[in-house]
């Protein structure tokens, strides 16, 4: 998944959790709930993190900052790459 989804994909699950909340739908709480976890454990491992960075989706939206405060390895050199 890419990083965009996966950041839209945490966000999607917070609005319907907080929907399910506001109107007494619990299953929609409860279904938000996991897709911003699941939002968030792509999201971490699109930065090329460990998936147990998305824990931090337990404490969406506030915990989202773990996520994104993360530094992403993908633009990190390799240490195979030959210096030029």
């Amino acid at each position: 998944m890419e990083k965009g989804l996966a950041i839209g994909a945490s966000w999607l699950g917070v609005v319907v959790s907080y929907v399910g909340t506001f109107t007494e739908i619990w299953f929609l709480s409860i279904f938000g709930f996991v897709v911003a976890l699941i939002g968030t454990f792509f999201w971490a491992v699109s930065k090329k993190r460990h998936w147990a960075f998305g824990f931090w989706g337990i404490l969406a939206p506030i915990g989202f900052l773990g996520v994104a405060l993360l530094k992403d390895r993908n633009s990190e050199k390799t240490k195979d790459a030959p210096i030029v």
